[in-house]
């Protein structure tokens, strides 16, 4: 009888030996768990703040257009004014040059050619955001048959922009502007992808549909 008992002890001893032993790797998976959760929320932080500290040194994703000339309810006046640089984000751009082109078509070839002829090319530094435009410089409008074409390059550590402005003159002093401005960016197939950042054309733009945008 005895012996019996101790027996029977000694298999409920073990039992909740058992018990107690998965108990405690229950308690140790959760653990574990919690750990490796609280180190993936660790490395994204921390992935994240680098990303914060590289977009403050490159620029991110902030951009920048140019705005043309003295823009008024009826357009753009042709009279000599104050051109200036926008930027587009929260993050300045930093090592930030332009050169801004006038577009001169060549229409004795028999594919669609052009000349790009420099108006004005400079290095404006660090573009900050600001309720004040950076000034690029006074330009004043002279177009060929009442049309004018500009094509900008902005550089700056996060790339480069392109944009391209058309105006077309109106009636007495007044152009009409049709513009848009996009860059080129990494795609997940090694080559690049166009994005664009903005497309803007005035009410009174003609043939809206058939714009020959410049994309280089």
């Amino acid at each position: 009888m005895i012996a019996a008992t101790i027996i029977f002890i000694g298999g409920l001893f073990s039992v909740v030996g058992a018990f107690l032993a998965a108990r405690q790797a229950i308690n140790d998976g959760k653990e574990l768990d919690s750990r490796n959760g609280q180190i993936i929320e660790l490395t994204k932080e921390n992935a994240k703040l680098s990303k914060q500290a590289l977009d403050q040194i490159t620029g991110g994703k902030s951009w920048a257009f140019i705005r043309s000339g003295l823009e008024t309810e009826k357009g753009i006046m042709n009279q000599e004014s104050l051109w200036t640089i926008n930027l587009v984000g929260d993050i300045p751009l930093y090592d930030v040059s332009l050169t801004l082109y006038k577009i001169k078509h060549d229409n004795t070839l028999p594919t669609k050619a052009h000349n790009l002829i420099t108006v004005l090319s400079k290095h404006l530094g660090t573009i900050t955001p600001s309720l004040h435009q950076d000034n690029i410089g006074l330009l004043t409008l002279h177009g060929d048959k009442g049309k004018i074409e500009f094509l900008v390059k902005i550089k700056a550590r996060n790339g480069e922009i392109t944009q391209h402005i058309i105006l077309l003159q109106k009636e007495g002093k007044y152009w009409t502007k049709a513009e848009k401005v996009f860059r080129y960016k990494p795609a997940d197939n090694g080559g690049f992808s166009k994005e664009v950042l903005m497309q803007k054309i005035d009410e009174d733009f003609p043939d809206k549909d058939h714009i020959e945008w410049i994309e280089l």
